[in-house]
């Protein structure tokens, strides 16, 4: 389960007309994420492409607490501004 606090996402919706997904920015202040174990097995995709590209410039998390099973953190600060693109193959390429 994810829970997030005060989310600003700066995008152009533009952009879906090329099918293409571009987000300039994308920030919360808080991030709460909690991994539950699973109750069964489960089957994989068959395929992890998406129908279309997408681009994410800056990312940012004040603060991003998890919890997986017993275990968990707190992480503050963080952030990306590498610029990711992920072709609706779905393979990820990050620029530098």
């Amino acid at each position: 389960m994810v829970t997030a606090d005060n989310v600003v996402v700066e995008w152009s919706p533009l952009a879906l007309f090329s099918y293409r997904l571009e987000i300039d920015g994308l920030g919360a202040a808080h991030m709460d994420i909690a991994l539950r174990p699973s109750t069964g097995g489960t089957t994989p995709p068959t395929s992890l492409a998406l129908p279309l590209g997408v681009t994410i410039g800056n990312v940012a998390v004040t603060e991003l607490t998890w919890q997986a099973g017993p275990r968990r953190g707190r992480i503050t600060g963080l952030s990306f501004v590498t610029p990711a693109t992920i072709p609706s193959t779905g393979s990820a390429d990050c620029a530098s």
